[in-house]
């Protein structure tokens, strides 16, 4: 059974879902629309569930303002001008088109700037937007699994191979029998410690192909903040899954 229910922090009002179910642990939930669903086992004191919102209102309200300006730029809406945010590793990235004879794309970390002969081509834009975030997005993950792989060798884990894709409902997959591991390719928006858990998350399954408790234990020892990643990851409120 679900309760609508209202909690005041620093004068502002967080309403949220309690979802009654079997589980061991409190778990806050924030979708991709704001909405926000706390799950407790039914002998929680409301109360104790109410503080437990409260604990976490500064993470809940930088969580929603982060979403209100991520809907404000999804990327079926872009029209590749001045000033659309595009995020890269966490960080809000605004574009800068720039007419020039020289066609090019970098950025500082604060602008992503786009030197192109002809501002208005919206095609050529999107292209080199495209091609450049999904550079950068498989050299940050190719490089985070090198460093990770690291501590797989000894377990006779072969480095696997990257693949970028677009993909709804997962941030990854992996095969280990194709020694191959596919990433979301808007992963790339979240901060890194999140890629960091998505890998390892995957790495972990060439070991153990499945969900079990052994497969969490070794997670824990290989990630002992995984779930804190986890957390942060599944309230980056990007719209995919």
């Amino acid at each position: 059974m679900d309760y609508d229910r209202i909690v005041l922090y620093d004068n502002k009002q967080i309403k949220y879902t309690l979802q009654i179910k079997k589980v061991k642990n409190i778990n806050l939930r924030i979708k991709d629309n704001g909405k926000i669903f706390i799950s407790a086992n039914e002998n929680v004191p409301i109360t104790f569930i109410d503080e437990f919102v409260l604990k976490q209102g500064k993470f809940i309200l930088n969580a929603l303002n982060k979403f209100n300006e991520i809907s404000k730029h999804k990327n079926n809406d872009k029209q590749y001008i001045s000033g659309e945010s595009f995020y890269i590793l966490g960080k809000n990235i605004r574009l800068k088109v720039i007419k020039s004879n020289e066609e090019k794309i970098f950025n500082d970390t604060v602008f992503l700037y786009l030197y192109i002969k002809n501002p208005l081509n919206f095609n050529k834009k999107k292209k080199m937007v495209d091609t450049y975030i999904k550079n950068i997005a498989y050299n940050t993950f190719l490089d985070i699994t090198k460093k990770l792989h690291l501590d797989f060798i000894k377990h006779n884990i072969n480095m696997p191979i990257i693949e970028v894709r677009t993909m709804k409902k997962s941030w990854g997959s992996c095969f280990p029998t194709k020694n191959k591991i596919n990433l979301n390719i808007l992963l790339i928006q979240a901060p890194k410690n999140c890629i960091e858990y998505v890998i390892l998350h995957k790495l972990c399954h060439f070991i153990y192909p499945n969900h079990s408790k052994d497969f969490y234990n070794f997670l824990t020892i290989m990630m002992p903040d995984w779930r804190e990643r986890k957390t942060v990851l599944e309230n980056q409120l990007i719209n995919i899954i």
